[in-house]
């Protein structure tokens, strides 16, 4: 499934996982959902709520503007973590 999101334009999904995957793929997606839990992937509108009706799903797929800028946000850190901790260890000897 990850590689099928990795190699998509954009998902429309209702799943919260398939959500954030998108999102950490750098994949846009429409999602129908009221409201999400993972509020950090609307930024620049990397992911976008929808109703749960054709007319507000088609919309939101065709007419919703990316912000690419605020896409790469790294609301997770840059991977570098391991990095940090080997040298924070290291200093304590």
């Amino acid at each position: 499934m990850i590689n099928i999101a990795k190699k998509a334009k954009k998902i429309i999904t209702d799943s919260g996982g398939l959500q954030k995957e998108a999102f950490l793929l750098n994949v846009p997606s429409v999602v129908i959902l009221r409201n999400t839990c993972w509020i950090e992937t609307l930024d620049g509108n990397c992911n976008v709520l929808a109703k749960p009706n054709g007319e507000d799903i088609i919309d939101k797929l065709y007419n919703t503007k990316i912000d690419y800028s605020k896409y790469k946000v790294k609301h997770y850190g840059d991977g570098t973590a391991s990095n940090k901790i080997v040298e924070i260890i290291s200093n304590q000897r």
